[in-house]
């Protein structure tokens, strides 16, 4: 049996989140309020998705379509009273990719399927079929399946398709 790629398996992202209620966070002073704000943005059940909320995380130049996959939590710190003071929250993150994004990610491209291309300015068929079929001389091909009557100089912006060639 001959092994075939069909697609790769979602990317995950680990790490853990520290909630410090001890008053060196401004702002923060329930760690019980902040877990069920992190709860109602990652968790919660969103019935117009049918699923939890897609998140998007962005750190740096890191832009990760996700949802959350596990949450721990890890209660550190206490007040004399018994109010937890800080937490660490273990998550993970299951990355999101719609069909579009697999198709475009893939970027499956062979010769023995149809293309289709957007020309420009600075193209012309003879570029464009060497771009796709690595071959220049198929021109004559495209422009018949293109209704084209100038080869030189394409309609801008205009879809064309470039088909399925046969090996001479």
């Amino acid at each position: 049996m001959l092994a075939q790629y069909k697609s790769r398996a979602p990317q995950n992202i680990s790490f853990n989140l520290i909630i410090d209620a001890t008053g060196v966070v401004p702002g923060v002073t329930s760690i019980d309020q902040e877990i069920g704000k992190f709860k109602n943005v990652a968790y919660r059940f969103n019935g117009s998705v049918h699923s939890p909320n897609y998140l998007k995380l962005l750190w740096g130049k890191l832009v990760f379509d996700c949802m959350l996959k596990s949450m721990d939590i890890s209660y550190q710190l206490f007040a004399p009273s018994g109010v937890p003071l800080r937490a660490s929250l273990a998550l993970s993150f299951r990355q999101h990719q719609t069909p579009a994004d697999l198709a475009r990610d893939a970027n499956k491209e062979s010769a023995d399927l149809t293309h289709s291309r957007i020309t420009s300015g600075d193209t012309n068929l003879p570029l464009m079929c060497h771009r796709v079929y690595d071959d220049s001389a198929l021109y004559p091909q495209v422009a018949r399946v293109n209704n084209l009557n100038n080869l030189m100089q394409l309609p801008a912006h205009a879809r064309l398709r470039f088909p399925p060639v046969e090996e001479a």
